[in-house]
C-alpha cells in the first residue's frame, strides 16, 4: 500500500480482524488452526517483535497463531522470504509505485498477489507489470474458494493450476477401462 494510506489502512484492517474474530481469536469458533505443530512453529516464527500491531500471540502444541499484523515491513523481514500460507499478514509500505514493482520483479514469483487501490490505473499497472498466480484486487484469499478459478503458481511457485474439475482430472490417476461379458464376440 502506498505510505501516504498506510497508517489508515492498518487501522481499517485491525477493525475488520477484530469485527470477524472478536478481541479473542482463539474462542472463535470461525478460527482455524494450523494443520500441524510443525506448521505452528514455522508461523509463530515469521512473526518480528516490535513490529507486530494485531496478534501476535501463539501456542504451537494447540497449533493456534493469532490473526496478525506486522508493520511496517522490509523486504528483508523473515515473512518476506517465504510465501505466506498463514494468519501472519505483512503490510508493505511503498513510496513510489514503479520502484515498487521494479523491487518486486528482482524477488522469485509468488503464488499470489493482493493489490489494494481505488485507482484502476494502478491495478491495472500492477497486475500487468507483475507475475504471479493468483490474485484479488482489495481482498486476499478470496479466489482459492472461487471453484471456477484455478489456481496455482509460476516459476518456484509451481506451474500447475489446481481446483476446477479439468486440474482435479489432469492429477487424478484414473484408470479407463472397457468391459465386455465374457460370452460375447466382439467385431473390431
Amino acid at each position: 500500500m502506498h505510505e501516504d494510506v498506510a497508517d489508515r489502512f492498518v487501522e481499517k484492517l485491525k477493525a475488520a480482524v477484530t469485527k470477524m474474530y472478536g478481541k479473542h481469536p482463539s474462542q472463535s469458533p470461525h478460527f482455524a488452526r494450523m494443520i500441524s505443530k510443525k506448521v505452528a512453529e514455522r508461523v509463530a516464527s515469521c512473526i518480528v517483535e516490535g513490529k507486530i500491531v494485531l496478534g501476535g500471540r501463539s501456542n504451537v502444541s494447540d497449533r493456534y497463531v493469532e490473526p496478525t499484523l506486522l508493520y511496517p515491513r522490509d523486504w528483508n523481514d523473515p515473512a518476506m522470504q517465504q510465501e505466506v500460507f498463514r494468519p501472519v499478514l505483512s503490510a508493505l509500505p511503498y513510496k513510489g509505485l514503479n520502484s515498487f514493482i521494479a523491487n518486486i520483479k528482482t524477488r522469485d514469483k509468488r503464488l499470489a498477489a493482493y493489490v489494494f487501490s481505488r485507482d484502476p490505473s494502478v491495478v491495472d499497472k500492477f497486475i500487468g507489470s507483475v507475475s504471479f498466480g493468483d490474485g484479488c484486487v482489495n481482498m486476499t484469499n478470496l479466489h482459492c474458494w472461487v471453484w471456477s478459478l484455478s489456481f496455482g503458481g509460476v516459476g518456484n511457485s509451481g506451474t500447475v493450476r489446481y481446483f476446477d474439475k479439468v486440474r482435479f482430472e489432469a492429477l487424478s490417476n484414473t484408470k479407463p477401462m472397457l468391459i465386455s461379458p465374457a460370452d460375447r464376440i466382439v467385431d473390431v
